[in-house]
């Protein structure tokens, strides 16, 4: 058995240029390059994809269901000051329109 220690590395594929990256999988390995090679062969061996991340799965942060709550108020809160915003912007264009 090898004293390395094989970390794991999340990985994320681009199906052509320009597209968004998608979580395809996860490999282990002891270094990013070895990683990027298994991600390679494990997701790409048939070309499947133009580029390739790999991030060790330490790196990522996740938000748990009980942020929920708190993402969805803090998006009412900015849509509310957009609301206001924009009407106070209009009142604004009117006000400045009858003079």
């Amino acid at each position: 058995m090898s004293d390395i220690q094989l970390k794991l590395w999340e990985v994320f594929t681009q199906k052509k240029t320009g597209m968004s990256f998608e979580h395809a999988g996860s490999v282990r390995a002891a270094d990013k390059e070895m990683a990027l090679l298994n991600a390679r062969d494990v997701y790409s061996r048939r070309g499947e994809a133009t580029c390739i991340w790999v991030v060790p799965t330490e790196c990522i942060s996740s938000s748990s269901p009980e942020d929920v709550a708190s993402f969805l108020s803090l998006l009412m809160i900015r849509f509310i000051a957009t609301q206001i915003f924009i009407k106070r912007l209009m009142a604004l264009s009117r006000f400045n329109n009858h003079e």
